[in-house]
């Protein structure tokens, strides 16, 4: 969430620049832009928004700590244990054929938010499990692992929202999602 929310900072800073202009550069107290402009640097090295964050570390490390079945798979592997590995590949097949049938089924029209967030979190789970089949070469092919990072984290974010929303008890006419 850090690394996405900077992202989106940076992207609201440099259309703020550019809609300011050349004020958008000179110091002074009337300037509201330029401090958070000039800051933007820290919070790009504090929190973390670079690429080895995007392409490695969320949804490679995600993957690896909240899969139901590949830390096993790993470790089995590890451990030279060829029955938990068959177990737990297994489990794997089963997760990944249900997986993709929940996503075929998946409802994607409704303008039921709830249910909209519940279906895009089937479909990347399904995603999820294609995209591990490439197995060691997702760390090479950093792409893919910075594109699943940033489905991941929007998906993240519309749950936070939706969870915030809910817990603020705030307008439900106001309500939108396209």
């Amino acid at each position: 969430m850090k690394q996405q929310c900077t992202e989106r900072a940076r992207t609201v800073l440099d259309g703020g620049m550019d809609i300011y202009a050349g004020s958008g550069i000179c110091l002074g107290d009337n300037n509201f832009i330029e401090k958070y402009y000039r800051s933007a640097p820290i919070g790009i090295t504090v929190e973390g928004s670079n690429t080895l964050i995007r392409s490695l570390i969320i949804f490679g490390q995600g993957l690896n700590k909240s899969h139901p079945y590949i830390g096993d798979i790993v470790t089995s592997i590890q451990e030279n244990d060829m029955k938990g590995f068959s177990k737990n590949m297994k489990s794997m097949i089963n997760h990944t054929i249900n997986s993709y049938f929940k996503s075929l089924i998946s409802i994607t029209s409704t303008s039921n938010v709830e249910k909209k967030f519940d279906a895009l979190s089937t479909n990347f789970a399904n995603m999820t499990n294609v995209v591990s089949l490439m197995g060691g070469k997702l760390k090479k092919d950093q792409i893919v692992s910075g594109h699943m990072a940033d489905i991941f984290s929007n998906i993240y974010l519309g749950h936070s929202l939706r969870y915030t929303f809910d817990r603020k008890k705030f307008d439900k006419k106001q309500e939108k999602f396209a």
